[in-house]
């Protein structure tokens, strides 16, 4: 399958070892415009905190794979141990490579079909969110890793990022005609073996990202710090409530609810009911906020889209 966000001009993929990598791994997430802008601008300035560069680069899971996959090649950990937060990549790199790794980012071909930047910027979307939400279990539960579970939870949903970006029409024409996310996934896996969490597990490990990272999100990974270990519940309680929120099941997770399901990674997390419902809180408030701040960037790309699909 042809990658049309890969050419001769743009940066070549390659593993942690500077192997060129092929097929599916071959990928190159486009960055989002704005928070690239944003991120190039602030790691060039010296008197920005890092851990405001750090709350922007979570804006895109493109730009934190890029920074986690270039710090951690062979040629800037040099046998270090590996680094799994954006503060940790920036300093590992430094100002200057950060921003080249930045500038490299920008030569990737935007997307061009207006159906394709839809399903990929929605993917996009459910990854921020995600980081974010899971920053606040974290808060409450792992001080000492907020900063790594936010990062790992921005790569949670790397796999339906990547689908659209290999599929390309093929996907459009499905995921267009399925509209919502679980039946979009049924018929990946069903029809195209695609099954979207283990691909991009793959997908991440193939390219670089260290293990570290991935055991947070890789339920067949075991953590080697036990201390670590509490990363993978706070990842996919903040996935859970995400999905919950967009498809408007929130209150099934309510602080007080009989109906959470009996799996939930919810469950697992021994709070009490006071941080749970400062968390729950901050969930929904952050989520509403969010989506009201970009509804005039969707309603335009919805124009767009609507136009691509009665012109095809």
């Amino acid at each position: 399958m042809a990658n049309e966000t890969t050419s001769k001009d743009a940066p070549q993929p390659v593993d942690a070892s500077g192997k060129l990598l092929s097929g599916i791994y071959s990928i190159l997430i486009p960055p989002l415009p704005r928070a690239w802008a944003e991120a190039r601008r602030m790691v060039a300035d010296s008197k920005i905190r890092m851990a405001d560069v750090a709350t922007t680069v979570c804006l895109d899971v493109a730009l934190g794979i890029e920074l986690l996959r270039t710090s951690n090649s062979m040629f800037f950990s040099a046998g270090r141990p590996p680094v799994s937060t954006i503060k940790g990549t920036i300093e590992r790199l430094g100002c200057d490579a950060a921003i080249q790794t930045l500038d490299k980012m920008k030569e990737i071909p935007e997307l061009e079909d207006p159906r394709l930047v839809h399903w990929v910027d929605l993917a996009r979307t459910r990854c921020r969110r995600t980081a974010k939400v899971a920053r606040f279990f974290a808060e409450a539960l792992a001080l000492n890793l907020v900063e790594d579970c936010e990062v790992a939870a921005l790569l949670f949903h790397t796999g339906e990022v990547i689908a659209p970006l290999h599929f390309r029409e093929q996907y459009t024409k499905m995921a267009d005609d399925q509209q919502t996310r679980a039946k979009i996934l049924y018929r990946l896996e069903k029809d195209l073996k695609f099954e979207t969490m283990a691909m991009g597990i793959a997908y991440l490990r193939r390219i670089g990202v260290p293990e570290a990272v991935l055991v947070a999100i890789d339920e067949n990974a075991q953590s080697k710090t036990p201390a670590r270990a509490i990363m993978r519940p706070i990842c996919s309680s903040g996935s859970e409530l995400v999905l919950a929120y967009e498809t408007g099941k929130l209150e099934k997770f309510a602080p007080g609810s009989t109906n959470i399901p009996p799996k939930s990674s919810i469950r697992m997390l021994k709070m009490t009911d006071a941080q749970y419902q400062a968390i729950f809180d901050k969930t929904v408030a952050y989520c509403l906020a969010e989506t009201a701040a970009t509804e005039t960037a969707a309603d335009a790309a919805q124009t767009k889209l609507q136009t691509a699909r009665a012109d095809s």
